[in-house]
């Protein structure tokens, strides 16, 4: 029993037992969604053949070419359009997404500038904007571009998910769950969303109503293996172990390689009943399938635990 309690302080200790927050995506302008991007691109060829100014021709094309995750040509025709018609707002939106999908966050940043100073109206690209700054890791700055596209556009439900996920990061709990539920009163049938709130919840320690969402969350989409995980990790704070390794395995039946539900699942197996066997298993799995879970495999083999 010592040992027992020793263990479970390590792993409090060093966080092991790891929460997932989603977070939703950026949002592009008038892109197709059907995947006929070689259509796209065969028309925009046609009607740049006929007009080469035509600067919406290389816009589409543009896009099409980022669908196809072709991003340098995309690049490419959304600079055309620019040459051509230097107020486009949407082609410096959709260029900075472009720009952030190859990690080049100034000029993303730099390309929502200009898009706002064209439309300073426009929410989404405070929005996207919003979201470059916290990759970087500026919450701040990220918060303050939330606040501003919500303060065009209240409906946008995706700016209250990602304004709440930054309320996480800093630690302030309350505002972000305050922002979940308004982004479910807007779009009430968001996984991502309910996956968050339940998550927020589960930071609280307030396990009751974390489950509570991940049971909605698991309703929408009984196939998520996250929400599975995270689920099990309320239940383990619940100290229900059975309930927990049932939904760890889920997980795993889900996503086989969701390292972190291995490692979990072995502290429900350690904590449950000090089943060193089965926890050793796990956690020698979930360490060869990602480094970031080793820790407790190898505090585990230090200590003469695990083989």
């Amino acid at each position: 029993m010592k040992y027992l309690k020793f263990f479970i302080i390590f792993i409090l200790f060093f966080n092991l037992i790891t929460i997932h927050f989603y977070i939703s995506g950026y949002i592009v302008y008038a892109q197709d969604d059907n995947g006929k991007y070689d259509q796209i691109i065969s028309d925009s060829n046609r009607a740049i053949e006929k007009n080469p100014r035509d600067f919406e021709a290389y816009y589409n094309r543009g896009n099409a070419y980022d669908d196809k995750g072709e991003y340098d040509r995309a690049i490419s025709d959304y600079n055309k359009a620019l040459e051509i018609n230097p107020k486009f707002a949407l082609a410096y939106n959709n260029r900075g997404l472009v720009y952030q999908r190859k990690g080049q966050y100034d000029l993303a940043i730099a390309d929502f500038n200009k898009a706002i100073k064209i439309d300073p109206k426009d929410a989404k690209a405070y929005y996207n904007r919003g979201i470059v700054y916290r990759r970087k890791g500026n919450l701040d700055r990220a918060i303050a571009d939330y606040n501003k596209a919500l303060k065009i556009n209240p409906e946008l439900a995706e700016a209250y998910v990602n304004r709440g996920f930054a309320y996480t990061k800093i630690g302030d709990l309350d505002n972000a769950i305050s922002d979940f539920n308004k982004a479910l009163k807007i779009n009430p049938m968001d996984v991502v969303t309910y996956m968050n709130l339940g998550a927020a919840y589960e930071s609280k320690l307030d396990y009751d109503r974390a489950i509570s969402n991940y049971n909605k969350a698991l309703e929408i989409n009984p196939m998520d293996a996250l929400v599975f995980y995270n689920r099990g990790n309320a239940y383990t704070g619940k100290g229900q172990y059975d309930l927990a390794i049932a939904d760890f395995n889920r997980a795993i039946g889900i996503n086989p390689m969701l390292a972190k539900a291995y490692g979990n699942r072995g502290i429900a197996y350690i904590t449950k009943s000090g089943d060193k066997q089965k926890a050793c298993l796990d956690w020698k799995k979930a360490c060869e399938l990602e480094l970031e879970s080793c820790k407790v495999y190898v505090f585990a083999k230090e200590r003469g635990d695990c083989k």
